[in-house]
């Protein structure tokens, strides 16, 4: 009997444990959806496996320790070492001071980040970067278009004092989206995006020195890339309109009510039930960590990255475009392959397709068969 009751405590003692852990992880999510849509109850989450609904479908943070052990060494081989006397006595990370509690552990995020800090403020000279492979030549935005994913020589590069941050923003960003939603994520305006990861240690608040570098990506103009389109979103804290959208079960993505997706609808109807939307709207912090992402995946290369995704503000999927693909093709909707299908050809005929950036572009933009053309 003693036996029985020892183990029915231990499951009671157990149970209590996981409920405990279960409920302040429903609220902490409860609160964090609260501040982006405080008239409506907790949703279910519904949204597809995000990885392979974006057009970098790279899968740079499935295993983040060791893409984080990977990045501190690729830091160790330019940036200054830290040297702990030249640390701020007050300095806080994500809301904790370490004066106060000296003996906290840095998450990997706040580690780059006070490397970044530590870096900026000391005077001595950094280590050269290790020679890159010999990039192509220089060529015209056209054949750059088409051969995107090539090094060429007037490339730009993110400067060898910003790479950590480069690496520090982009993780706070993929923590972000996990911590939100990835479907929330993608109608994130700024200001809620540093109100969250102030909020959340698992994020951590963004340095100044992170904002700072996000401002120059943001305002720096897409042509010193090599992107030639026009920027649509002038103001890095630019709002999407939650009365004005629409979620699109089963996508994770949102769409314009009134002009985006009821396109999509007509669309589906005439084509069928085999297209599918792949990418909705993409407010300016959902765009930056793409392009961010594709920079990380691409070494650095701005250039690069541009040739295939926009960067922030000059995206169209923040005023009304959109992508759409095969059902169950995932990545490879992101790919030429899509203008092979019968989904494809069968939108071709119907007159839906109007690409944005075609085949061969001056803009400098890859060949972009999925893009659906709305504004």
């Amino acid at each position: 009997m003693k036996r029985r009751q020892v183990i029915t405590g231990l499951l009671a003692v157990g149970a209590a444990g996981f409920l405990t852990h279960s409920s302040r992880r429903v609220t902490r999510n409860i609160e964090t959806l609260a501040l982006l849509e405080p008239d409506e109850s907790f949703p279910q989450r519904i949204d597809i496996d995000p990885p392979f609904f974006d057009p970098v479908s790279d899968h740079e943070n499935r295993h983040p320790e060791r893409l984080v052990k990977q990045l501190m060494d690729e830091i160790s081989t330019f940036s200054v070492p830290v040297d702990p006397s030249q640390i701020p006595k007050q300095h806080s990370l994500g809301g904790v001071s370490s004066s106060s509690k000296p003996s906290v552990a840095l998450s990997p995020i706040d580690t780059l980040a006070l490397e970044t800090q530590v870096q900026v403020t000391q005077t001595s000279k950094t280590s050269p970067s290790p020679p890159p492979h010999k990039p192509l030549q220089t060529t015209s935005a056209v054949n750059k278009a088409i051969y995107f994913e090539q090094d060429y020589n007037d490339d730009l590069l993110v400067s060898p004092e910003d790479k950590a941050l480069l690496h520090s923003v982009h993780l706070r960003l993929k923590n972000l989206q996990s911590q939100i939603g990835y479907g929330h994520f993608n109608v994130l305006n700024f200001d809620d995006a540093l109100l969250f990861a102030k909020r959340f240690q698992v994020i951590g608040k963004f340095t100044k020195a992170e904002l700072d570098f996000i401002e120059k990506v943001f305002t720096t103009k897409a042509a010193d890339y090599g992107f030639y389109g026009d920027k649509v979103i002038a103001s890095l804290t630019d709002k999407v309109k939650k009365q004005h959208t629409f979620k699109v079960p089963h996508t994770g993505h949102f769409l314009f009510k009134e002009q985006s997706f009821q396109y999509y609808k007509k669309l589906r109807d005439n084509v069928g039930e085999g297209i599918i939307l792949t990418s909705g709207i993409r407010s300016n912090v959902k765009q930056l960590h793409l392009f961010l992402a594709k920079v990380v995946r691409v070494k650095g290369n701005l250039s690069r990255a541009s040739r295939s995704l926009a960067p922030p503000g000059y995206s169209y999927h923040g005023i009304g475009d959109f992508d759409v693909g095969r059902k169950g093709w995932g990545g490879k909707n992101f790919t030429n392959a899509f203008s092979q299908t019968d989904e494809f050809k069968r939108m071709q005929d119907l007159g839906y397709v109007t690409i944005r950036y075609d085949e061969g572009n001056n803009l400098g933009v890859r060949f972009e068969p999925w893009h659906i053309k709305v504004v």
